[in-house]
């Protein structure tokens, strides 16, 4: 039978990622080779696999400088996606994604809403918003960080490096923070609700 590859590799086969997610159905992995990376990254209803390098997360980075959101956006409002994120650094994401219901925004390199996604041995550094400098979970299904770092994230308002709202199931396993700041509560992480 004939094998049917699931891999594409940014840049080599596509320029960018979003031309990427435009052309490849779920299940498939995009893989982006060493460089640095300043798009906004929509993984809307998606179930894919975005990969940098997992033994040294540095040489793929996700820069935010000069968007207009959050690095990542992982909203889903059907079933839930099955996104994973692996080997990344994701850093300056500045302006976060605006939370429904507030003048506030969350989740500097990574917002959240429904879904599970997985993020593993991913680097956050120097992102801010108002709430969850690197990432704001907001209603998500069972998301899960695993040994991923946390360095030197703002938090305005609330979680320095994480901002977990209303969430049952969330996992955070195996994770370090350090400088991460807030003029809040939560230096490090801030968790309502939720298990």
């Amino acid at each position: 039978p004939d094998c049917v590859d699931t891999l594409v590799e940014v840049p080599a086969d596509f320029p960018t990622i979003a031309t990427a997610l435009d052309a490849v159905p779920d299940g498939f992995t995009i893989q982006l080779l060493p460089g640095v990376y300043n798009e906004i990254v929509d993984l809307r209803e998606r179930s894919l696999t975005i990969e940098g390098d997992p033994i040294d997360s540095s040489v793929v980075v996700l820069d935010g400088t000069g968007l207009s959101g959050s690095i990542v956006s992982l909203i889903d409002t059907g079933d839930a996606n099955d996104v994973t994120l692996r080997g990344l650094t994701l850093r300056n994401g500045t302006i976060g994604t605006d939370l429904s219901g507030s003048s506030l925004t969350g989740g500097g390199a990574i917002f959240m809403q429904g879904g599970s996604p997985t993020i593993e041995r991913c680097i956050f550094v120097s992102n801010a918003s108002d709430r969850g400098g690197a990432v704001a979970v907001v209603a998500a299904d069972s998301p899960r960080f695993n040994d991923c770092t946390f360095l030197e994230n703002t938090g305005f308002d609330s979680g320095g490096a994480m901002f977990v709202d209303g969430v049952s199931n969330a996992t955070i396993e195996g994770c370090g923070f350090e400088g991460n700041m807030t003029g809040g509560s939560g230096g490090a992480l801030r968790l309502d609700g939720g298990t």
